[in-house]
């Protein structure tokens, strides 16, 4: 993973899609000790992670298992980007079903996270559930949506990558989620999580906000990477990287006509606070003049 010494002040909205499943892309959030966007205050790109909302989930009836598969990568600056299109199984029954009292009884002895892992652990799942990426992140919304509470499975929350990075155990995330966030709550039997507030709408804005760059000046682009460019333009939502070959996010599919390149070249998808962002990202760093230059387009314009 890599730090700044000074890392950009970034107030990261969105996500999309947090463990990875089959056909959605990966988003990497950053956190700073206190907060996160969409439900508290403005965050500072050079600590945590967040890790790609799945699209849909398919069972093979056989196995009872569930193939994931991440797509791309995402987040802002101070997170590490990762290869995509891995796939891994997931146990519907490790996940799916609620652990029962005898199955708590059973499970390893249980020991109790440190502050600062109680810290990440609940800062990377109120990432999850937070306004900026719960609208975008359609696995994990129609999971909250299933239950009448809202109410999801700690064992499934678990299971996302950047979870099991700092955990492999569920009741740690229960147990972090009780005692630090103010935004989440867990169920009486502390098998289930929840946001506190209601679900907030899509936000309409947000493809006015994203910009698209091709021919990005680097050999790998990485997430610190785009976001060290363009933070110089305003304060960034979110970094995503598309690579060829990988599903393109749902909410960009609208676009693809506008922007074709988005399916046969390394791209990213930088998403400002402001729209006047992403045009002043326009204005000064998009190279009109060398046609094998980077170049910076607003999402929503039709390149000329």
């Amino acid at each position: 993973m890599a730090f700044y010494s000074h890392p950009p002040h970034i107030q990261l909205y969105a996500a999309y899609t947090p463990m990875a499943i089959p056909n959605q892309p990966e988003f990497y959030a950053v956190y700073p000790p206190g907060g996160h966007p969409g439900m508290g205050s403005p965050l500072d790109a050079s600590q945590f992670y967040y890790d790609s909302n799945p699209k849909g989930m398919m069972a093979h009836s056989a196995g009872k298992h569930f193939t994931r598969k991440d797509s791309a990568d995402s987040g802002i600056s101070g997170t590490s980007s990762r290869k995509t299109s891995t796939t891994s199984s997931i146990s519907a029954a490790s996940i799916l079903e609620e652990p029962s009292e005898d199955t708590i009884k059973e499970e390893t002895p249980f020991t109790e996270p440190d502050e600062d892992l109680c810290e990440k652990i609940t800062q990377q799942v109120e990432f999850y559930f937070s306004d900026a990426n719960i609208t975008k992140d359609k696995f994990l919304l129609k999971h909250v949506k299933r239950n009448k509470e809202g109410f999801v499975s700690l064992k499934l929350i678990s299971s996302f990558k950047r979870v099991k990075h700092l955990t492999k155990d569920w009741r740690q995330v229960a147990f972090a989620i009780k005692k630090c966030s103010k935004r989440l709550e867990v169920n009486d039997l502390e098998t289930k999580v929840r946001r506190l507030e209601e679900l907030p709408p899509y936000d309409e804005t947000t493809p006015s906000r994203t910009v698209v760059v091709l021919n990005l000046p680097m050999d790998r682009p990485t997430i610190e990477g785009v976001a060290e460019i363009f933070t110089a333009c305003g304060e960034i939502v979110l970094v995503r990287i598309l690579r060829p070959g990988n599903p393109i996010p749902a909410d960009i599919k609208l676009y693809v006509a506008k922007h074709p390149e988005m399916t046969t070249k390394v791209c990213a998808l930088v998403e400002y606070e402001r729209t006047e962002f992403a045009q002043k990202a326009v204005q000064d760093l998009n190279n009109t003049e060398e046609e094998d230059k980077m170049k910076v387009m607003e999402l929503t314009a039709t390149p000329p």
